[in-house]
């Protein structure tokens, strides 16, 4: 299918000698989320030496234990009017300087993944992998066995979120499992076990809530969910039931169904018309691309869907329709996005299968 083919040359383009960048216009920085996702695709098509040096720049990096959500250009608002910028490694949302906690457990993620892909034990940080679980499990503020997040701080950084959100305890829930595995230290399959127990105060006999007190199907949450093994047989058949009565016709997935309130958003963003950037607007190429990871049934389906909305020559990070990368009047979708075609890649392993 030429949809991998243009995602493996996204991802020899995007790599860089610290790792993978984000995309190549105005991502073009190493966001753990982003490239530690594109990672994932890059282990199953053998492009490893990416994978390593980002795993090595994220733990060089590493700050008591956070791994830092960027490094690179240090302002994004310098980014975007075009100004010089300083360089160096974030750690905090470029809003609020709140902590984002999915580059903790996406990285401890990708260790296993990338050991379990190689033979090369060079990432094997015994002392920065439990650095980085602690650094997580330091996050349930309240010891109820979730870990809380503020506002601006998980992937989807235009939303308020406060509190504890399905989709980084989904996450928080692999990591630990992984570190479990990789040290062998029991300790953290019990919090991990912890983390799954806890999570019933998130569901709602349907899906699980978007976070704490927020009745919105948030689907990247759910799905990872899914994925990351914390939603059981039932709760996945309940969910992915309620995902496709919700979507309604929609081919690809947005980030939530139904959408959030206007107090829980970011509400500049209606400034240069992104106001639904997060927030059941726009299609996001990544998460389609988690769908086919989860339903393995319709990883066909949706790779042909993919590759028949963004084209032949890139894979955009959002879309309005088939061939309608987002326009608008300050922002443009980013080209050549890593997450999602690493993602792709991932799910090729799936397809393979059949």
């Amino acid at each position: 299918m030429k949809l991998y083919t243009n995602c493996k040359r996204i991802l020899e383009n995007n790599n860089f000698q610290n790792g993978f960048v984000a995309g190549s216009t105005h991502f073009k920085d190493l966001w753990a989320r982003d490239a530690l996702y594109a990672s994932w695709g890059a282990l199953v098509i053998g492009l490893t030496e990416p994978v390593k040096n980002t795993l090595l720049t994220l733990q060089k990096n590493m700050k008591d234990g956070q791994v830092p959500l960027r490094v690179g250009r240090k302002s994004l608002t310098k980014v975007f009017l075009g100004i010089k910028n300083q360089r160096g490694a974030v750690y905090g949302d470029d809003k609020r300087n709140n902590n984002a906690l999915d580059p903790n457990s996406l990285y401890l993620i990708t260790v296993e993944k990338y050991l379990l892909a190689t033979n090369d034990t060079s990432v094997r940080d015994t002392q920065k992998i439990i650095a980085a679980a602690e650094w997580l499990l330091a996050q349930d503020k309240n010891n109820d066995g979730l870990l809380e997040e503020e506002w601006y701080a998980s992937w989807d950084d235009a939303i308020r979120k406060e509190g504890a959100s399905i989709y980084n305890n989904a996450l928080a829930y692999a990591a630990l499992k992984a570190v479990a595995r990789m040290t062998r230290i029991t300790r953290y399959d019990k919090e991990a076990k912890r983390i799954k127990k806890s999570s019933a105060q998130l569901y709602n006999g349907t899906y699980y809530d978007a976070w704490t007190g927020t009745r919105v199907l948030d689907i990247p949450g759910n799905l990872l969910a899914i994925y990351c093994g914390l939603a059981d047989t039932k709760e996945k058949e309940r969910i992915l039931k309620e995902i496709d009565r919700q979507r309604n016709t929609d081919v690809l997935l947005r980030t939530n169904y139904t959408k959030y309130s206007f107090a829980k958003t970011a509400w500049w963003y209606g400034l240069f018309g992104m106001n639904d950037y997060h927030n059941k607007g726009p299609y996001w190429s990544w998460i389609a691309a988690l769908e086919a990871l989860v339903r393995e049934e319709k990883t066909r389906e949706i790779h042909a869907a993919l590759q028949e909305w963004n084209g032949t020559n890139t894979i955009y990070e959002i879309l309005q329709g088939p061939k309608k990368p987002v326009k608008r009047l300050f922002y443009q979708s980013e080209k050549d996005f890593s997450w999602a075609a690493g993602l792709i890649l991932a799910g090729k392993k799936c397809r393979a299968k059949k």
